[in-house]
């Protein structure tokens, strides 16, 4: 990896982090899922409370991934929060 990639760090959208054709895999090391109703609450409450705020956003914390490939990277840190947010997102539109 080059060194001008090297902690590349930015604010990304959910939308931005899922709809750019990039897959995103959790290596077989990482621990299994562990989330339970208590963190699935509190994401959902926040996330509840965003709506009607037009401007408004959720901090969901640094997802840390390691590339394999131009288009495909290992989430190294993260995996939960993408997990669940991706299971209570809907579906993006497909192109015909």
């Amino acid at each position: 990896m080059s060194r001008a990639h090297f902690l590349d760090t930015k604010t990304t959208s959910f939308l931005e982090l899922i709809g750019n054709g990039k897959t995103y895999r959790v290596p077989t090391y990482q621990r299994d899922y562990a989330w339970t109703q208590q963190e699935w609450e509190d994401l959902w409450n926040d996330i509840v409370e965003l709506r009607g705020e037009p401007d408004g956003r959720h901090y969901l914390g640094a997802l840390v991934v390691q590339p394999q490939s131009d288009r495909e990277f290992f989430v190294i840190d993260g995996q939960q929060r993408l997990a669940t947010i991706c299971l209570l997102a809907p579906p993006l539109p497909t192109r015909i």
